[in-house]
């Protein structure tokens, strides 16, 4: 297993890292600090060859607009929260607009839009990521953490 990261750009003053985690087999993932994004899962197909499964864009201005959200961790919620307000223990929480009156995904700055810290593991990458009280304006504070392991294949 191996494990190697490279700058690919800055946002505000912040190096983007750009992880390969690989397996001896040949297969390999690679993963933005930048959202979580994993812009590739390289696998072999029946004759050997190995090709990107996943979805993904060319260059990271791509991932920055990213409508589509390709490979990104969303959050904190998934999906839309209608005119962007819920209620909770009698409270009413206004929450930023990106869909319309909608909240969708977290908001437009949400998890897809955070550089993640990342921790090396002896087969992947932990992120971590602090989201402090009223940030897109969700109460509390939530530390997120996301594994990505590679595990080799088993021999037989």
């Amino acid at each position: 297993m191996k494990i190697t990261g490279h700058s690919i750009g800055k946002i505000e003053n912040q190096e983007i890292i750009k992880y390969r985690i690989a397996a001896n087999s040949g297969t390999y993932i690679d993963i933005l600090n930048y959202g979580g994004i994993i812009t590739g899962i390289w696998v072999a197909d029946f004759t050997g060859n190995f090709d990107n499964v996943v979805l993904n864009y060319d260059d990271l201005d791509s991932y920055i607009n990213n409508p589509g959200y390709l490979g990104a961790i969303i959050g904190r919620h998934a999906g839309r929260i209608g005119m962007s307000q819920f209620k909770l223990k009698g409270d009413t929480y206004n929450l930023a607009n990106n869909n319309g009156a909608h909240n969708l995904h977290g908001g437009v700055s949400g998890l897809d839009k955070k550089i993640w810290q990342v921790e090396q593991l002896h087969n992947g990458l932990k992120l971590t990521y602090l989201s402090p009280d009223m940030e897109e304006g969700f109460p509390g504070n939530i530390r997120f953490e996301v594994s990505y392991q590679l595990h080799e294949p088993r021999s037989e």
